[in-house]
């Protein structure tokens, strides 16, 4: 009866807002109202289920937080006290769950108030709030198929820059063979003649001297071959 009156006043307010006593609804825009309004609750109904069905404890939602939020989806759905309890239970995070199951065991709550209390319980004595560190990954976990051409395109540069580089010295020591520096050499003495300016085996007086020699030497031959000669006649 309440939910019949409920839906005369609806009409009711409906016709008020848009007939006139001059131009009153007719039993045609009776109908018409009635089959929106039972497609718009339709469309809630469907709407609500879907909104049920994907509600889910997120990792760091304290099980309160979370028992709010799934009663106000609830309370607009005839739903029976026992679904409420497994729905809440199905509908927290996995770790919470398998920590319920070892606590209860066969102790399991009949009442949604009671799973709740165990659930607030068990969050709080595991610290299931805190946010666990982040795990260092090794190589093998963080390699991709773009990591793996990435290292490949380095590899390559590197091997290009150590190339060129390699390149670049032989260029250098080609242009310095081609172009040998000249040597400052006026500190240099010369032990042979004691002058600077020249090492000892480009000393120009020692080249003069070994010249010479073998001029001296051909003289001095001679004059002894001369000398034998004239003895014999006598």
């Amino acid at each position: 009866m309440a939910r019949l009156a409920l839906r005369v006043q609806q009409w009711t307010d409906h016709k008020n807002s848009h007939y006139t006593k001059a131009q009153p609804p007719s039993w045609k825009d009776f109908q018409q109202w009635t089959l929106d309004f039972i497609r718009g609750g339709r469309n809630t109904a469907i709407d609500l289920a879907k909104t049920y069905f994907n509600a889910k404890q997120r990792p760091n939602q304290d099980p309160i937080a979370f028992h709010n939020y799934l009663q106000s989806i609830e309370s607009q759905m005839a739903i029976s006290e026992e679904q409420r309890v497994t729905g809440f239970f199905a509908k927290l995070i996995e770790p919470l769950r398998k920590e319920l199951k070892f606590v209860l065991q066969d102790r399991f709550p009949t009442n949604r108030d009671d799973l709740l209390s165990a659930a607030i319980l068990t969050w709080n004595n595991k610290d299931m709030g805190t946010p666990a560190p982040t795990k260092k990954r090794n190589h093998e976990d963080t390699t991709t198929p773009y990591s793996h051409k990435r290292q490949k395109n380095d590899k390559t540069e590197n091997t290009n820059e150590s190339k060129k580089s390699k390149n670049d010295k032989n260029d250098k020591n080609k242009n310095n063979d081609q172009n040998p520096r000249t040597k400052d050499l006026s500190t240099i003495t010369c032990y042979h003649c004691s002058k600077k300016g020249h090492y000892a085996n480009k000393c120009p007086d020692r080249q003069a001297t070994n010249t010479d020699t073998p001029a001296a030497v051909n003289r001095i031959t001679q004059d002894d071959s001369d000398s034998e000669n004239y003895s014999e006649s006598e």
